[in-house]
């Protein structure tokens, strides 16, 4: 009876406790505009509240998002998890691609698998044809009439294409899945110009490099605090995860408190990281000796890369288009709008040297009848706005005549490859 009585006073006193701390939690919160009335809709702000309003916390959210989704992507491409795509009515695969398709698939033998690869531009030229069921029809039927083998099966089209990627990115995807494309369309040049931040290959993607940095010597301080980060990160990811594991502290106020509480100390520790990367001026790095002429280094990696895609890519007749994508930056690339003028000329001598070097290349693999085809002067006769910013992005009309242009390029005749008996990998 005693041990009755004393196991009903200690659970007395635990349920006891319990109640105070969930007043005072709920007190605190509610008196610091905290309190969760709704306890799903605060977890979809986790990522936000983290940094409490600074201006690096954008960033570092979408890091926090990409990283400890439930679908996080193959490494190969960068773990560029959908970011910033208009997925027009498609899901995304496991990898972080969408269209018709969802690789890994089931091939069957009447499919002809149309796939799109590049940076950010051939994502937006992706969703342009994806989500306007003229455009993906006209595309579809311009495939079925320029390719017999694809007369009499179903064209299916794929976004391959990954924010920030450039080579060597395109020519691993194109790899990885082989087996399952008939046709595939490079549409490329901004991120190749791009130099990744101090203390990265230039092989590494524009935006995606601080994935990787787990098998990276830390010689470089960026680096390290980036580690860092992602270590701080992977902790906080720690803390969320328990209440899937309990579910009944998605009720609780003290558990939110703690939670809150962590989520403060941890993202002051990430920004202060981040003022250190800031005050270190890293000139020479662990792969600077790799590099004499970055610039030049950048086009031989494109080449290296890009021809190797469409030696592989033949061997196996697979199809393959290489497009060189117009910038603003192109001197009399086409007739610029006064609002390009005022908000997105802006000189750039480096990236312009690289794109006359890479415009020269295209021109040569051209000549020696290879599909690689400068699209620069795409614009030439047009006058009004294409542009949405300083970089490369296009707007409705400029993916228009993109489109347009690699109608018109896009044929058998164009694509230099006879057909040669598939070797076995």
């Amino acid at each position: 009876m005693n041990r009755c009585k004393k196991l009903a006073f200690y659970l007395s006193s635990v349920v006891g406790l319990f109640i105070f701390f969930e007043i005072i939690s709920f007190t605190v919160l509610l008196l610091t505009g905290n309190v969760h009335w709704n306890y799903t809709e605060q977890l979809k702000r986790t990522s936000e509240l983290i940094f409490q309003g600074h201006p690096e916390s954008e960033t570092l959210s979408e890091i926090y998002g990409n990283i400890f989704s439930k679908k996080v992507p193959h490494p190969y491409f960068a773990f560029h998890y959908g970011e910033g795509a208009d997925l027009s009515g498609y899901e995304l695969d496991i990898h972080g691609f969408f269209g018709e398709v969802k690789l890994p698939f089931f091939k069957k033998p009447n499919d002809f698998v149309v796939a799109i690869l590049g940076g950010s531009v051939a994502r937006q030229l992706s969703e342009y044809i994806l989500g306007n069921k003229d455009i993906l029809k006209r595309f579809k039927n311009h495939i079925k009439k320029n390719f017999p083998t694809s007369k009499n099966k179903e064209v299916k089209v794929v976004n391959l294409a990954v924010s920030g990627g450039k080579q060597p990115q395109q020519f691993l995807i194109a790899s990885y899945f082989l087996k399952y494309l008939d046709l595939t369309i490079n549409v490329e040049g901004n991120n190749e110009a791009i130099s990744p931040p101090l203390g990265y290959p230039l092989e590494f993607p524009d935006g995606g490099q601080y994935m990787y940095i787990g098998g990276i010597s830390l010689e470089s301080r960026q680096i390290h605090q980036e580690r860092e980060n992602i270590i701080i990160l992977r902790r906080l990811s720690e803390v969320s995860r328990l209440e899937r594991d309990i579910p009944i502290l998605k009720f609780s106020h003290s558990y939110f408190l703690i939670h809150r509480l962590l989520q403060g100390l941890l993202g002051r520790n990430i920004l202060k990281n981040l003022h250190q990367i800031k005050k270190k001026d890293v000139e020479e790095t662990y792969f600077s000796h790799l590099y004499k002429d970055r610039t030049k280094s950048q086009v031989e990696i494109w080449e290296n890369f890009s021809l190797q895609q469409y030696r592989l890519l033949k061997a196996y007749n697979v199809k393959s288009f290489f497009f060189l994508q117009p910038i603003p930056i192109i001197l009399n690339a086409k007739i610029y709008s006064q609002e390009e003028k005022d908000k997105y000329i802006k000189d750039n001598p480096e990236k312009r040297r690289f794109y006359k070097i890479i415009a020269s290349r295209f021109r040569e693999l051209n000549q020696e009848d290879k599909p690689f085809y400068d699209l620069r002067y795409v614009f030439k006769d047009v006058a009004k706005t294409v542009y949405i910013d300083d970089c490369c992005h296009l707007n409705n009309l400029g993916l228009e005549f993109l489109f347009e242009e690699l109608l018109n390029k896009i044929s058998p005749s164009n694509n230099h490859s006879s057909k040669i008996k598939p070797f076995s990998p």
